[in-house]
């Protein structure tokens, strides 16, 4: 069940971030993503019968967790409007997981395996691939800047996102808590203004 509940994540993430890469100005768009997500949030939980933060630690970690989120949204919505999705949702999640999972090794003292090893080594390959890749393209360095960014704000919010269930949490009210900070950060965004194109000589 939890490894289901972990594809079914990794697919609805990516297919809003496919759906955000289609808005003509994906940093509006991210208003209304956010304002969606903090009433579900909140309604998840209300709903979920347990008192929100049963420690201050947990309200916290939410909180701090609601600032990444905020960064996630921004960076995200910048780079994919500077950049192609393949690359961005490369370089943003695969980045974000080379960063946890020494994070959680060293600082939470989580178990080292080796096909854990093996794991992350192939993602590293995999980006250093798409940045090579990326490089002969000419990606705007720009849009590259933004999602490695992004890649640290998901890294951030999702170290988290652990700790405050750690702290005793359950998981509806620390997604409600930290939407709350990160919902001003993507209502702020500015869609980027692109110049306009000039118009193609008759041949």
């Amino acid at each position: 069940m939890p490894f289901a509940a972990l594809l079914l994540s990794a697919f609805l993430h990516a297919s809003w971030n496919a759906l955000l890469k289609r808005e003509r100005a994906p940093e509006a768009a991210v208003a209304g993503v956010l304002s969606f997500a903090l009433l579900f949030a909140v309604a998840a939980a209300l709903a979920a019968g347990r008192p929100a933060f049963e420690t201050p630690a947990a309200l916290r970690w939410a909180l701090a967790a609601g600032v990444f989120e905020g960064l996630y949204f921004v960076t995200l919505a910048a780079a994919l409007a500077r950049a192609d999705f393949g690359v961005v949702y490369t370089v943003a999640r695969g980045g974000a997981m080379l960063v946890v999972w020494p994070t959680a090794a060293l600082l939470l003292r989580e178990s080292v395996s080796a096909r854990g090893a093996l794991g992350a080594s192939l993602i590293g390959a995999g980006l250093a691939l798409t940045t090579i890749r990326a490089a002969g393209r000419r990606v705007s360095g720009a849009g590259m800047a933004f999602a490695v960014a992004c890649a640290g704000a998901i890294a951030g919010y999702h170290l988290c996102y652990d700790r405050a269930l750690a702290a005793g949490a359950p998981p509806p009210p620390p997604v409600a808590g930290a939407r709350a900070p990160a919902h001003p950060r993507g209502a702020r965004a500015r869609p980027r203004r692109h110049p306009p194109r000039k118009p193609i000589p008759p041949g």
